[in-house]
C-alpha cells in the first residue's frame, strides 16, 4: 500500500514536471505549427487491497424532485457529413457549457482564456476535439411559458478521420474491421481554465485511458491536450459515448456520441443481418439539462450551481442519518419501498440539443433501413422512446431492438412494453424502415415518471409529462412541421410509469437476451454490493467512497457528506479480483430508487434478477429495480487488468459518494505494456 500512494505521488508530480512537447508536423500523430501538447502522466491500475465490504441496509427514503425541458442550439437538417467544426467561445471554468455556431450573441465570459493559441489541427490522420464554454438558448422551463433564455453548456467540436457530424451533432465515428484490430486516435484540448477528463464509455481501453481523475487518468489541464489511442475489436463495435468524470462537467454538456461501425455477426438471424448491412445511422441523443432540487425549485437556476441542488440532498441525508423531529436515526437494515417520486428534477430535456417544440427533423427517404442509434446522456434521468405515431415499412413493420450498450441481443420488438426503455448510461439501436409515403411524425423520447399523483403542486408535477424527441421526414421534399407543432411536455396526458417497474424497463430487462452469452464456466468470485444510505451518501455496503476533486476522501460513520481537502485517496474497500478469472456481484438494493450501476472496462452479462436465472444481455451499465431489497446479480470475464469503478451513473448519487472499485490483484506482462507511456512506477 505504502508503495502504490508512492507511486501515485510521483505521477502526480511527474505529471506536473512534465514539459510541455512542441511537435512540428512531422510523423504520425503530429500536430501542425506551432501548436502545444502535454500529454498527461496517467494512474495505472492496480489493486490496493483485499477484502470486500459489509452488506449494508437501507433506510427511509427522502422525497423526489421532477424534471425540466428542453430546446436546441445549432442548425437543423445536416444529418450526416463527414467531418464538422463548431464556431464557439473560449472556455472557462466557473461551470461548463455548451456552444452552438447559431448563437451569434454568445460572448467570452472576462474570465476566460484566448483559446487561439492552443486549438490544435489534426494533421497525418489524428483526430482533435477541442473542448470550449458557449451557450445553448431554451425556452418554458418545466412548461411553464417565458421567453427564451441562454445558458452556458460545454461544446466539443472535431476535425479529422474520426470526427463526424450526424443528425446535427458532432459524433466520434470509427470504422472498425471484422479481422484485427482498428484504432481509436483522438486529441482532446482542452481551452477551459479547469481540467477535464474523457472516459469513453462502453470502451475497454487500458486502465491509464480510461479518463477517471486520478485514479486512470491525471487531469487535462488548461490550454494543454491529451491523446488517447488504443485498438478496438469487435467486441467493441456499437454504441457509446465519451464523457468528463471530473466534477459537474457531464451534467453541464461535456459528452458527446462515440460510434463504432462494423459489420454484424455471421451468424445473426435474417433478415436483420442484411438490414444491418444496408440500414443507415441516425443517432437519438438524450440530454436532461439544468438541475433542481424538488424542495427547493429555485436552486441552480443557472445551470452552473449544481452544489447548492448537493447542499440540499447532503441536509436532508444528515437529517435521515441522525434522525430529526422525533424520527429515529437512519435504519441501514430497512428495506425502502420503491420512491414514488425524484429528489431531483430538470427544468429541460433535449434530443440533439434541441427541445421539442423545435425539434431535429431526421431526413430519410420512402422504405429506407435505418439503424437508430439511441443514446441516453442524461445526468439522472430515464426515458422510453415511443415510435407508435407512424406505420412503418412492409418489410420490418415493427421496430426491432438488435443491440443494448454496443452488445448484440437476439432480435426484441420494443412495441411489447410500449417502447423503447433505456435508463441512465445506456444504449440502444433499433431498426427501423421508413413508411412507404411522405410525410412528417414524430419519435418521442419520454421521461419516464410514475403515475399523476398529484404530490406536486404545478408546475413540479408536468416533470412526470415531460419529453424529448425528433420528427422524422420521409421523402427529399417534404416541408417539416413549424416549430410548436410538438410541445415541450407530452402529448399522452399521462405519466408512461417508472423504468424500474415490471410492465417497463424491467419487463424489458427480463425479455432480453445476449448473442453472445458468456461461456459456461465456474465463478471465481462471489460479491456482494449492497446498495445503501439514500441519495448515494453511504451507499455502497454504507460507505461512501468519491473521485477527484469532489468531496473525494472516504468516509467511515458518521461524517459522510464533507471533505476538508481536494485530495484523492485509494479506495479502502475495492472488489479484488486476479485476470483470467470469473467474477460475480449480486446487487441488492435497499434505497428506494432505482441506480444505474456502470462497470468500467468491461461488459458483464445480467444473468438472475431476484433469484430466477436466464441469459440476459450483455452490458456496461445496468438499471436496478427501486427498493424492496431488489436483487439482480451480474457476471463478467476478468480480462482487462487495472483500476475499474463500480459507481451508480446517475450523477447527483456519483458525487455523493456511490462508487466502489474493482482492483487487479495481478497483471501479465501483456496488461502492463500499453501503460508504459505512464512512465513512472512501470512495473508496479
Amino acid at each position: 500500500m505504502k508503495f502504490f500512494l508512492l507511486c501515485a505521488l510521483l505521477v502526480a508530480l511527474s505529471s506536473f514536471a512534465v514539459e510541455t512537447a512542441v511537435h512540428d508536423g512531422r510523423g504520425t500523430g503530429s500536430f501542425g505549427g506551432d501548436q502545444k501538447v502535454v500529454e498527461a502522466r496517467n494512474y495505472q491500475g492496480r489493486s490496493l487491497k483485499g477484502k470486500k465490504g459489509k452488506k449494508g441496509k437501507k433506510g427511509k427514503k427522502g422525497k423526489k424532485g421532477k424534471k425540466g425541458k428542453s430546446y436546441k442550439p445549432g442548425s437543423g437538417d445536416d444529418d450526416y457529413t463527414p467531418t464538422t467544426t463548431h464556431s464557439s467561445k473560449s472556455g472557462k471554468g466557473k461551470s461548463e457549457s455548451y456552444s452552438s455556431s447559431s448563437n451569434s450573441d454568445n460572448a467570452a465570459h472576462p474570465d476566460s482564456l484566448p483559446n487561439s493559441a492552443y486549438r490544435v489541427k489534426p494533421d497525418n490522420g489524428v483526430t482533435v476535439f477541442n473542448v470550449d464554454l458557449g451557450n445553448i438558448i431554451l425556452s418554458n422551463p418545466l412548461g411553464v411559458p417565458s421567453p427564451p433564455r441562454s445558458y452556458e453548456k460545454y461544446v466539443l467540436s472535431g476535425s479529422g478521420p474520426q470526427a463526424a457530424t450526424i443528425d446535427g451533432i458532432p459524433v466520434i465515428l470509427v470504422d472498425g474491421y471484422d479481422e484485427g484490430a482498428s484504432q481509436y486516435r483522438v486529441v482532446y484540448c482542452n481551452n477551459l481554465n479547469v481540467g477535464i477528463t474523457m472516459h469513453q464509455h462502453g470502451m475497454t481501453p487500458p486502465n491509464n485511458e480510461d479518463g477517471v481523475p486520478m485514479i486512470s487518468q491525471y487531469p487535462i489541464q488548461p490550454n494543454r491536450c491529451d491523446r488517447f489511442s488504443f485498438d478496438l475489436y469487435p467486441l467493441n463495435f456499437g454504441t457509446h459515448f465519451v464523457h468528463s468524470h471530473y466534477g459537474w462537467q457531464h451534467e453541464r454538456g461535456l459528452a458527446l456520441p462515440l460510434i463504432v461501425r462494423g459489420p454484424p455477426p455471421v451468424t445473426y438471424p435474417e433478415p436483420y443481418q442484411d438490414i444491418l448491412k444496408k440500414a443507415t445511422d441516425h443517432v437519438l441523443y438524450l440530454e436532461d439539462f439544468v438541475s433542481f432540487a424538488s424542495d427547493q425549485p429555485d436552486t441552480n437556476e443557472d445551470g452552473f450551481n449544481q452544489e447548492e441542488v448537493q447542499d440540499v440532498l447532503i441536509a436532508g441525508w444528515e437529517e435521515e442519518l441522525y434522525g430529526s423531529d422525533g424520527a429515529p436515526p437512519f435504519n441501514f437494515s430497512f428495506c425502502m419501498d420503491p420512491g414514488t417520486d425524484f429528489d431531483v428534477g430538470f427544468r429541460y430535456h433535449l434530443a440533439n440539443d434541441r427541445q421539442m417544440n423545435d425539434p431535429h427533423i431526421m431526413r430519410v427517404e420512402r422504405g429506407e433501413f435505418v439503424r437508430l442509434r439511441i443514446i441516453n446522456a442524461a445526468a439522472m434521468s430515464s426515458y422510453v422512446v415511443q415510435f407508435n405515431a407512424t406505420e412503418w415499412g412492409r418489410e420490418l413493420p415493427r421496430p426491432t431492438l438488435v443491440a443494448v450498450d454496443g452488445q448484440f441481443t437476439h432480435p426484441h420488438h420494443v412495441d411489447e412494453f410500449g417502447g423503447f426503455w433505456i435508463g441512465v448510461a445506456q444504449r440502444g439501436d433499433v431498426l427501423l424502415q421508413a413508411p412507404q409515403t411522405d410525410g412528417c411524425f414524430p419519435i418521442f423520447a419520454r421521461n419516464a415518471m410514475g403515475p399523476l399523483d398529484g404530490i406536486y403542486e404545478e408546475p413540479l408535477f408536468n416533470v412526470q409529462l415531460q419529453q424529448a424527441g425528433v420528427v422524422m421526414c420521409v421523402g427529399k421534399n417534404t416541408k417539416p412541421p413549424p416549430p410548436g407543432t410538438f410541445g415541450d411536455l407530452s402529448e399522452f396526458g399521462e405519466a408512461t410509469g417508472f423504468f424500474s417497474e415490471l410492465d417497463n424497463g424491467m419487463g424489458q430487462e427480463w425479455a432480453l437476451r445476449a448473442f453472445f452469452p458468456l461461456e459456461e464456466k465456474p465463478v471465481d468470485y462471489e460479491f456482494l454490493v449492497d446498495l445503501t444510505g439514500d441519495n448515494g451518501f453511504q451507499s455502497i455496503n454504507t460507505v461512501s467512497y468519491k473521485f477527484y476533486p469532489g468531496s473525494p476522501r472516504y468516509y467511515a460513520l458518521p461524517n459522510t457528506t464533507k471533505s476538508e481537502l481536494p485530495v484523492w485517496y485509494p479506495n479502502p474497500i475495492p472488489l479484488e479480483v486476479e485476470g483470467g478469472k470469473r467474477a460475480c456481484i449480486e446487487i441488492v438494493n435497499y434505497n428506494a430508487d432505482a441506480h444505474a450501476m456502470h462497470l468500467h472496462g468491461h461488459s458483464y452479462q445480467v444473468v438472475s434478477i431476484d433469484g430466477h436465472p436466464f441469459s440476459g444481455a450483455m452490458r456496461d451499465t445496468f438499471m436496478t429495480q427501486k427498493g424492496q431489497c431488489g436483487r439482480a446479480r451480474i457476471c463478467w470475464d476478468t480480462d482487462n487488468a487495472g483500476v475499474w469503478p463500480f459507481h451508480c451513473h446517475m450523477t447527483y448519487h456519483l458525487m455523493a459518494g456511490m462508487v466502489t472499485t474493482v482492483e487487479y490483484t495481478s497483471v501479465s506482462e501483456e496488461s502492463i505494456e500499453p501503460w508504459s507511456k505512464m512512465g513512472v512506477c512501470n512495473s508496479v
